[in-house]
């Protein structure tokens, strides 16, 4: 009987090391697991993304004469320097615009085009479809940043300053107003490069697109909206931040 309870006894002596063992190293992992996570750099955040509808329309004249906006009282959009804002593209963000330019029947007018454009505080400038930079607001709202014909290509880190380029599609009045869509999207890269990709698709399905691009000093970027006898909606914006 004695040798009986020896043998049990040190078989529960075996049993509760193992299992004494077994919960030291599960304390173990878990204190290296904590310590791991708690001095670990973060991670960096995901990319945040918001798509906002509306059922905005800016209606613009001759050049130097204030668009008209209409908008529903809940859209980001507010008049600024003649024209409309939809407020700041922060570094690292992009905002996407999605619509619909409007044919109003006057197809004898030459200049029929949105005008679409950036500022900071006093500088800033504006892109046209057919391959145009006009400098500065109509109402000296800001200075001329860079005006006239852009460069071909692309900016880089290495591109001067406000010296503004393009690359892809150009187009004008007679192809701005048969289109069936109309996008604007304003990118702000970690790279200090700003791009305003314009794009239209037109009747036959044929989609023309342009990138201006330029390196602008770092800072906080405005949207902005003009246009020379013509008018257009959007119904739709997609903000994007990192």
């Amino acid at each position: 009987m004695s040798g009986t309870k020896q043998k049990n006894g040190g078989t529960w002596t075996a049993v509760i090391s193992i299992i004494a063992v077994a919960l030291a190293a599960i304390l173990a992992v878990g204190l290296i697991v904590f310590l791991w996570n708690d001095t670990a750099p973060d991670k960096p955040a995901s990319p945040t993304a918001e798509t906002v509808s509306l059922n905005d329309t800016i209606t613009a004249t001759g050049w130097g004469e204030a668009v008209t906006l209409s908008a529903r009282e809940d859209s980001p959009a507010r008049s600024v320097h003649s024209g409309v804002t939809y407020g700041t593209v922060f570094k690292g963000g992009t905002m996407r615009f999605s619509g619909k330019i409007a044919d109003d029947g006057n197809v004898t007018e030459v200049w029929f085009a949105p005008l679409v454009g950036i500022y900071s505080e006093a500088t800033g400038f504006i892109v046209r479809s057919d391959s145009w930079v006009l400098g500065g607001a109509p109402d000296d709202g800001f200075t001329n940043a860079f005006s006239g014909t852009p460069n071909s290509g692309e900016a880089d880190g290495k591109s001067e300053l406000w010296t503004v380029y393009l690359s892809g599609d150009s187009w004008g009045a007679e192809e701005a107003k048969s289109s069936v869509a109309y996008s604007v999207e304003f990118a702000y890269g970690a790279d200090g490069i700003f791009t305003i990709t314009q794009s239209i698709e037109t009747a036959d399905g044929e989609k023309l697109t342009s990138v201006y691009s330029v390196r602008v000093p770092d800072g906080e970027y405005n949207t902005y909206f003009y246009g020379e006898n013509c008018s257009y909606t959007f119904t739709s914006i997609k903000i994007s931040e990192e």
